[in-house]
C-alpha cells in the first residue's frame, strides 16, 4: 500500500480550475482507499460552486464548507487548501474563505493523519467506485510540504493562470 506524502502532517495544495459546470459537484483532489469508503482526504466544489474539504478515518469524519467566495463556472478560478497541522485554511481566488465546520472539528489533519490511502487523484475521487469527475480545465496543480502564508497564496493568485491546461470531459 502506497501512501502519498505519508509523512506530511501539514501542507498546501493549489490548483487553477475552469469547471464547465457544478451540476453534480466535483472533487478536484483526493487521496483515498480503493477498498472502502472509510479512509480519505479530499477537496471538492459543491453544486453551488462553494469549496469544501472532507476527511474520514474509519468512523471519524471532518467536514468544512466554504461559506463565501464561490467559484464561477466557465472561468479560471484559483483554489488553495492549506493545513498548519492543527487547522485548515481555504482560499478562493486569493481570498480566505469563511467556513463552517459541518462535522468533526477544524483539526488540520493532513496526509500523515489519513491512514489506509492507496491512491491520489486529481479531478475525481477513487474509492470503491470513481465519482466527482471534473468536467472542464485544470492547470498549475501544486503540492507543498508546508503551510503557505496568506501572502504566498496571494502572490500565487496574482501571477494568474499560467501555462497549459488539461482538459477533462
Amino acid at each position: 500500500e502506497s501512501l502519498f506524502r505519508s509523512s506530511d502532517s501539514l501542507g498546501t495544495i493549489s490548483i487553477w480550475i475552469k469547471p464547465a459546470n457544478f451540476d453534480s459537484g466535483v472533487t478536484w483532489f483526493a487521496s483515498a482507499d480503493e477498498a472502502t469508503t472509510a479512509y480519505y482526504l479530499l477537496s471538492g466544489i459543491n453544486t453551488d460552486g462553494f469549496v469544501y474539504t472532507r476527511q474520514r478515518i474509519n468512523s471519524t469524519s471532518y467536514s468544512l464548507d466554504c461559506n463565501n467566495n464561490n467559484l464561477v463556472a466557465g472561468v479560471w478560478n484559483h483554489i488553495v487548501v492549506s493545513s498548519s497541522g492543527t487547522a485548515y485554511s481555504i482560499y478562493v481566488n486569493g481570498e480566505v474563505c469563511t467556513f463552517s465546520v459541518v462535522s468533526g472539528s477544524n483539526s488540520g489533519d493532513w496526509f500523515a493523519d489519513t491512514t489506509r490511502r492507496d491512491n491520489f487523484t486529481i479531478g475525481a475521487l477513487k474509492r470503491t467506485t470513481e465519482s466527482g469527475h471534473v468536467i472542464g480545465d485544470m492547470s498549475g496543480f501544486r503540492v507543498y510540504d508546508r503551510e503557505l502564508t496568506p501572502t504566498e497564496v496571494s502572490e500565487l493568485y496574482d501571477r494568474g493562470h499560467l501555462g497549459s491546461s488539461i482538459k477533462v470531459s
